[in-house]
């Protein structure tokens, strides 16, 4: 066998070694830096944001969807506030992504809605990697398309309703795996654009749901599957948001201010607000509620208002979407010439892109919700000598986090401002029975290896952050491989002792 011959297998077997290392390293620590697509100078996007979504436990998490001109769109992400933009791979091009939503149990799944062809993605991993949901666009006529997602809390388990241009609410319990129809009572009539199937507005308000149309409000009231109209309302006027403020589910029209409402019935026009503005967005916490709105960002206690000061200076530019991080500290809006401008004080005054500073990220754990306990369930035979022992004890259960943060308050309502506590269980009451975990129970996303049981300590390195030991180990021994293959591909006949 001649140099050439000995050589080959040797060269292949290198460049072999140097692709594995490379697929066990990158999507450790560098394929976020591989997707960073910001310019030097200029926004992440040369296309306006439409929609966007703060994580319900962390304001400096958001998640941002353009529109589809002039360049191609994209969804992106940031995790320190809207400093640095991160954007995501692997969507078609030509959509419209209108509509994002932060799930309101597990922050770490994040929803995006196309409005131009009606597809929508799923992310499992806090928006680096998306996946279509492909049955959804089977229950859409043609050129239908998703306007809004709303994610709400329904005793522990999260229920998603999509807003759709011509099909009324699409609701899924199980994370967007399934989907029934719910548009029962929203008419097709008048026909064209102002018809109550298209949905732009959708809220959890005491025990109902409300729909903001293009036909006016709607309501289906709790242990009903129809809508009803809200008669107030003028036929063919369009609600663009909705939010619950102070026991109260605020309004925003197109053109026509903002109205509010106690319960659902009678309404008022909301007072010290610009009549005339439309009204764009919506956002609350239990302090203040802020309106993205074509004549300003306006910023009150529902009945007196300010107009938000930006950059120091008055500023009326088109808005298209907002939202706001726990207790309404964080409020983000996203705007047609200024990519997005951020408060760090409620809303009373806000900063362009640019010039805020850094928000550090919280880890993204599912949020636990207490489900309450029967009070008149029997205990099972098999747990009586266990309940016995318990007895003896006088421990109350530890608070959760959820129960403590106002913030992250039951439903009704992701944005509701009253906490709801669960379900006292009186002392003389015996537990029930244990039931078997529902299969919803388990964090969507959660999928189980061979090497899950491990509990192995990560390495730090440079650029990359923190590795798997045993994902390091492998590197190492990889690379020596390598070593050893370029070392034999150098070596002169006179060391093989020809």
């Amino acid at each position: 066998m001649n140099h050439r011959d000995r050589r080959l297998p040797a060269t292949a077997l290198r460049w072999v070694l140097a692709w594995l290392l490379a697929a066990v390293l990158l999507p450790v620590g560098t394929a976020p830096l591989l997707a960073q697509d910001e310019a030097a100078s200029g926004f992440p996007s040369e296309n306006a944001p439409i929609s966007i979504s703060v994580a319900p436990n962390d304001g400096a998490r958001i998640t941002v969807g353009t529109i589809n001109a002039p360049g191609d769109s994209g969804v992106f992400t940031s995790q320190d506030g809207g400093v640095t933009w991160v954007q995501a791979r692997g969507f078609p091009s030509g959509l419209s992504f209108a509509a994002v939503e932060h799930d309101v149990v597990d922050p770490a799944i994040i929803y995006v809605g196309d409005a131009a062809q009606g597809l929508l993605f799923r992310s499992q991993d806090g928006g680096t990697s998306f996946a279509e949901l492909t049955d959804f666009q089977d229950w859409l006529s043609v050129d239908s398309g998703v306007g809004v997602l709303y994610s709400r809390e329904a005793n522990g388990f999260s229920v998603l309703h999509a807003g759709t241009r011509s099909d009324g609410v699409l609701t899924s319990y199980d994370n967007g795996e399934s989907w029934i129809i719910n548009a029962i009572g929203l008419p097709l009539e008048p026909a064209g654009a102002q018809t109550a199937r298209r949905v732009r507005a959708i809220k959890a308000f005491g025990d109902d749901l409300y729909a903001g149309t293009h036909d006016g409000v709607y309501r289906q009231r709790a242990g009903s599957d129809a809508w009803e109209r809200v008669s107030f309302f003028e036929p063919g006027e369009v609600i663009r948001t909705l939010a619950v403020y102070r026991d109260r589910l605020y309004a925003g029209l197109v053109g026509a201010g903002m109205f509010r409402t106690a319960d659902g019935d009678a309404w008022e026009r909301v007072p010290d607000f610009p009549d005339i503005a439309t009204v764009f967005g919506l956002t609350a916490s239990d302090q203040l509620i802020t309106a993205a709105t074509g004549v300003g960002i306006w910023t009150g206690n529902g009945d007196q208002w300010l107009k938000s000061q930006v950059d120091g200076g008055n500023w009326s530019e088109q808005s298209w979407s907002m939202d706001a991080g726990p207790n309404g500290q964080n409020v983000y809006i996203a705007t047609d010439t200024d990519w997005i401008v951020r408060s760090v004080d409620l809303g009373f005054s806000f900063e362009t892109w640019g010039s805020y500073t850094e928000l550090s990220p919280q880890p993204l754990p599912p949020i636990s919700r207490p489900i309450a306990v029967p009070v008149e369930a029997e205990p099972a035979p098999a747990q009586e000598a266990a309940e016995d022992s318990a007895q003896e004890t006088d421990q109350a259960p530890a608070e959760t986090e959820a129960e403590a943060s106002e913030a992250e308050a039951p439903v009704p309502a992701a944005e509701s401002e009253t906490p709801v506590d669960p379900t006292p269980v009186p002392e003389e009451a015996e537990p029930a029975a244990p039931q078997p975990t529902p299969q919803a129970a388990v964090p969507s996303g959660f999928q189980p290896t061979f090497l899950s049981g491990l509990d192995l300590p990560d390495v730090e390195l440079p650029f990359l952050g923190p590795v798997s030991l045993l994902v390091f180990a492998a590197a190492v021994i990889l690379l020596l491989l390598i070593i050893v293959g370029i070392v034999s591909v150098f070596r002169s006949p006179e060391d093989d002792g020809e």
